[in-house]
């Protein structure tokens, strides 16, 4: 990838896939540093293999360092708070969200993978409909439909 490809790679993207991390990690700082790891690690893969779907690529590894990182800091808080007591059997919350989510994605995974996608890029992004149906490649009412069908998959979990 030449320099002036990267610089505009770059100059398009980094706005959405700084938000999606600010909206996991919420810490400026911090989400600055997961923002220059994801082109790091983009870098990375693209030199090593054929990169399709670009944006797409970009946003998991961007989500998987904020969520590397926000599982690491949930760990040092948790410890730091309990001091030496034992960490609750239970997990409280967060870990009922995680075992939710994790079904939610292989149920996903397992339908359609657009609606994979289409979950990961509306929930985890808070991206627009209309963002959604072009970073999938989609029509507009293509990605209503996908909308729709997500809302009646998830209406199974409620």
């Amino acid at each position: 990838m030449t320099d002036a490809a990267f610089t505009s790679l770059y100059n398009n993207t980094s706005g959405k896939v700084f938000s999606g991390i600010m909206r996991l990690v919420q810490n400026e700082a911090v989400a600055e540093e997961i923002l220059q790891e994801t082109y790091l690690q983009f870098l990375q893969v693209k030199q090593s293999q054929e990169v399709q779907w670009v944006n797409g690529l970009l946003f998991r590894i961007s989500h998987n360092l904020a969520v590397d990182y926000l599982r690491k800091n949930s760990r040092t808080e948790s410890r730091a708070d309990l001091g030496s007591e034992q960490l609750p059997a239970g997990g409280g919350n967060e870990a009922e969200y995680r075992a939710l989510r994790q079904s939610i994605i292989g149920r996903l995974g397992g339908e359609d993978p657009r609606l994979l996608k289409f979950y990961v890029l509306s929930v985890d992004y808070a991206m627009h409909i209309d963002e959604v149906a072009k970073e999938l490649g989609v029509s507009r009412r293509s990605a209503f439909r996908l909308r729709d069908q997500l809302k009646t998959i998830l209406a199974e979990f409620l």
